[in-house]
């Protein structure tokens, strides 16, 4: 899953080269058009370097720690920008900033990842532009899909792929309406078939008739039913490496996992000491987001303190999203 590897699946920087250099007409806003190039270029030029040194197998290095350190601060920072550009601005459309700084400011939201609030809040603005062709409906596909998925929900142009974890393959995350897919990703203008992005990707794909799509959801469901009453038992057994693992299964089952299945997932990697420590608040925040019930006490919760202690600042993120969804459902 994208969240499983620091939350940067990068090929997005191959893609925005689609639109980026497309023509541009002056734009209201020439001086934030501007900002935005820039704040684009460190994005993509940081995510060239982690992407290359990923495929390279140097993640246990030092210098990758610092490309990922510097990746992670200038996303906040980037994100921290962007929310103040569409409160001023609403979404920067082409009128706005022009195509490619519209691209850019996409980009910027579509690797907000560590706030799925903000990006949910961006979606109906930036299809408001597409519906009246001031923004790309390209890009509104791909930050559609990531929210989606934030959400716990299916994907419907596969637009997000994901390594599974134990089987090593690369895949795309769950599929809503998979036989129709290919459809679907054309008539959003995504030029590249279905079947090169996974090939660009490292894995093959083809496309599934009604019966075969129909086969693999139902394989997905079967994975889901299979693995939670198994993570249930070892949580209740006190066996919490195992738990994790079960748990784990369950989450790359978008559409099934719920809110509680989070939650244990988090609570058994925490309990385990599991040396997937930093992933859990990622967890946590899709179960707050999910609406799970105990959100509001993962602060004080003991239980929970290898996760807070794992990197505070992922922590001081979920918590952010903890107290922005109290103010989107409550209406503060």
């Amino acid at each position: 899953m994208q969240k499983y590897s620091l939350f940067f699946l990068a090929q997005l920087f191959l893609l925005s080269s689609l639109s980026i250099f497309a023509q541009d007409t002056p734009p209201k806003y020439p001086e934030l058009a501007k900002e935005l190039m820039a704040m684009r270029k460190p994005d993509q030029k940081l995510r060239i370097k982690y992407v290359k040194k990923l495929q390279a197998g140097k993640q246990e290095t030092k210098r990758f720690k610092r490309v990922t350190d510097r990746l992670v601060a200038t996303d906040r920072q980037n994100t921290a920008r962007m929310r103040e550009i569409v409160a001023e601005y609403g979404w920067p459309t082409y009128e706005l900033v022009g195509r490619r700084a519209s691209s850019a400011a996409w980009i910027l939201v579509q690797h907000a990842d560590r706030s799925p609030l903000f990006q949910a809040h961006c979606l109906p603005l930036l299809k408001a532009a597409v519906d009246v062709e001031q923004a790309s409906p390209r890009n509104y596909a791909y930050l559609y899909d990531r929210v989606q998925l934030a959400f716990g929900h299916k994907q419907l142009y596969a637009t997000q792929t994901t390594k599974n974890e134990f089987t090593k393959d690369s895949i795309f995350q769950t599929i809503e309406d998979e036989a129709q897919v290919q459809e679907r990703r054309t008539a959003m203008g995504i030029e590249e078939s279905i079947v090169d992005y996974a090939a660009r990707n490292g894995f093959t794909y083809t496309i599934p008739t009604e019966e075969e799509a129909q086969r693999r959801a139902d394989s997905i469901a079967q994975i889901y039913a299979k693995h939670i009453p198994l993570a249930k038992a070892a949580m209740a057994a006190g066996n919490y490496e195992e738990a994790v693992t079960h748990y784990m299964w369950a989450a790359y089952c978008d559409g099934h996992t719920k809110a509680e299945d989070y939650y244990q997932l988090a609570l058994a990697i925490s309990l385990a000491d599991h040396k997937h420590k930093t992933w859990a608040s990622y967890f946590l925040r899709k179960a707050a987001i999910r609406g799970h019930a105990g959100a509001s006490t993962y602060d004080t919760n003991p239980d929970l303190q290898n996760i807070k202690d794992a990197r505070p600042s992922n922590w001081a993120e979920l918590l952010d999203t903890i107290e922005e969804l109290g103010e989107v459902r409550w209406g503060k």
